[in-house]
């Protein structure tokens, strides 16, 4: 019995279970190492979380596991879980391919606050009631006074980014019995009807005077949004003594600070001027006006800020570098290995160079790399991964996988809408910044650009009319005019159509896709010239479970639609004599009529 058999059943209950990973010490108050212990400036014994910690050195922190679930009748005695989760409120993720890192996923949990004993929350519990835990002698019996998640906020005040699981599925239940014959289901069998979606804590609420406790987690992505990451972090140091515009050596600032944030050798900016340097202690040996900046003098006490120099590292590599070193997300959550593969095939020549020379925040950089690169990357909060893509055609194998969904079989609700706002005709890119300094919006500040034009789309018998994209990029630079070109022409490609947009609801026993598939759509609302339903292939950019367990999807058309191959080696032969393997992989070059001698479509170039 798992999540992927019982949501089968007609007869299935709906259930959910909450895991918070918190901080909780190792240590025994007035045990060594703890040196802690009763008295007058420490009149009660803590409750092993750092806000309530009397011995800050010798803070240990473990990890407890906090479990909460859905109160519904047929809990199995064996599964340990407070039942007071009263709500699960989603958004899910949305991914939006060579734009952004997407929509962020969310969860608001809504708890019901009540009395507890305290038991298995804290050590001393025992203690509270005799009064050993007070250095005054006094008691109290944690039932009778507050509430579970009053105390529970009060004691974990250092909450924001620690890890939270929603587990969302179903009761195991056997269909063949009746319900006074249900059998004694273990943990571990509870626990294979659910399946685990992964977020980080944002925030905590309440509990308010109705006694509502509320939860809001966010997929681990948020630790690259907004203010959060910086690339490159603020620095503190500063100019020890003014200096001329011919120096070549100078002094940093509190010097204690000087080791912790200068990455030797390096680049650093002060005021205009960019300079790079080696350091000996806070003794730095600098190059004056480098990367198109003039030295200058500069006034003691001027900030001196480290940049961050991005040069040699292919795309996959810079975007790893930005999430792991500088937004502080983990490596764990990053599949190297299938970034390489998939970079190696599609983004083998894409390596950004810039300098960055003032602190900008991460998701801002992420989302220009994206767009730049014709990539997109989101958070799959089942496999606990961040996924990494580039825009592309799908391989055999990928399409030979492909799920069909269809109206007449899975497809309860659906809808269709084209947005018309994303059609382009021409797109031009804006690059090569002769100062790192200016702005990257003053058009001023960018020297090349190249642009790519759809004429056929803009044609009297097309669309009849120009429609403009215009980026700008700091990532690409005088010697990269190939990079500007490829993306110019793979965007307009993209975008010379309308999007399509599909939205319909799957029951959960239909719902194999999650965001981020390829799959089939064959429905009504999709026809062809004749008026009849067109296979068509959909990526998901969004999935939302329900409560009830059915799914809300929306899809658009892919990309990249008919047929695709690599160059081949030369041990191939005509494309009529070729193994079927073969024809899949590598192209052949087709007639003057679109097709191979055997009548199949020729082979497209990206």
């Amino acid at each position: 019995m798992t999540w992927a058999t019982e949501r089968t059943h007609p007869g299935k209950r709906r259930f959910h279970v909450v895991e918070i990973d918190l901080d909780f010490c190792a240590e025994v108050w007035d045990v060594p190492p703890c040196t802690a212990s009763l008295a007058a400036g420490f009149p009660h014994k803590c409750f092993n979380t750092r806000a309530t910690c009397e011995d800050a050195a010798n803070y240990n922190p473990a990890t407890k596991t906090y479990r909460f679930c859905s109160p519904i009748e047929g809990i199995p005695k064996l599964f340990e879980a407070i039942p007071s989760l009263i709500e699960v409120d989603t958004a899910p993720t949305r991914i939006d391919p060579g734009q952004t890192m997407g929509i962020r996923a969310s969860v608001k949990l809504t708890f019901d606050d009540h009395r507890h004993h305290d038991r298995g929350i804290d050590k001393y519990v025992a203690e509270r009631k005799t009064g050993a835990a007070a250095n005054d002698g006094s008691t109290y019996n944690p039932f009778d006074q507050g509430t579970y998640f009053g105390r529970f906020r009060a004691r974990n005040l250092y909450h924001t980014g620690r890890s939270i699981r929603v587990l969302s599925g179903y009761l195991p239940w056997d269909h063949n019995k009746p319900d006074n014959q249900q059998p004694e289901f273990t943990e571990a069998e509870v626990l294979a009807n659910l399946r685990t979606h992964n977020y980080v804590i944002d925030k905590f609420g309440g509990p308010d005077s109705k006694g509502v406790f509320t939860i809001v987690a966010k997929d681990i992505l948020r630790l690259a949004s907004g203010d959060k990451a910086e690339c490159p972090v603020q620095n503190t140091g500063r100019l020890l003594a003014g200096i001329d515009d011919a120096v070549t050596t100078l002094t940093v600032t509190p010097a204690a600070i000087v080791a912790l944030e200068y990455v030797t050798p390096g680049t650093l900016r002060i005021d205009s001027e960019i300079m790079t340097y080696t350091r000996s202690g806070a003794v730095f040996t600098v190059v004056r006006g480098t990367d198109g900046s003039t030295a200058a003098a500069h006034n003691a006490d001027a900030a001196v800020q480290q940049c961050h120099r991005f040069s040699g590292q292919r795309v996959d590599s810079v975007l790893n570098t930005l999430l792991v070193n500088f937004a502080g997300i983990s490596g764990s959550f990053v599949d190297a290995a299938e970034w390489i593969a998939e970079a190696d095939i599609w983004l083998a020549g894409s390596i950004p160079e810039t300098l960055i020379v003032e602190p900008t925040n991460v998701e801002s950089l992420v989302n220009e790399l994206c767009q730049g690169y014709m990539i997109y990357l989101w958070w799959d909060d089942i496999d606990q991964e961040i996924r990494f893509r580039a825009i592309r055609p799908r391989t055999a194998d990928e399409l030979a996988a492909l799920v069909t969904v269809t109206d007449e079989a899975s497809i309860v609700e659906e809808a269709y809408s084209r947005n018309e706002g994303d059609r382009f005709t021409r797109v031009t890119v804006a690059y090569e910044r002769p100062s790192f300094v200016d702005r990257l919006d003053d058009p001023t500040n960018l020297e090349q650009s190249v642009t790519s034009i759809d004429t056929d789309a803009e044609s009297s018998d097309q669309y009849n009319d120009v429609r403009v994209k215009r980026l700008k990029s700091r990532w690409i630079d005088g010697t990269n005019r190939n990079v500007a070109l490829q993306l110019t022409g793979r965007t307009v490609a993209i975008l010379r159509d309308s999007m399509d947009i599909y939205k319909f609801t799957l029951t959960a026993k239909d719902s194999d896709i999650w965001t981020g598939d390829i799959f089939n759509l064959r429905h009504r609302s999709n026809q062809g010239f004749r008026g009849e339903s067109i296979l068509t292939q959909m990526q998901a950019l969004q999935v939302k479970e329900n409560d009830d367990g059915s799914f809300d999807y929306v899809a658009i058309r892919d990309s990249f639609l008919g047929r695709y191959g690599f160059i081949g080696p030369n041990t191939l032969v005509d494309h009529g004599s070729e193994s079927e393997s073969n024809k899949q992989r590598y192209m052949w070059i087709s007639d003057n009529t679109g097709k191979m001698a055997d009548g199949s479509d020729a082979y497209k170039i990206i």
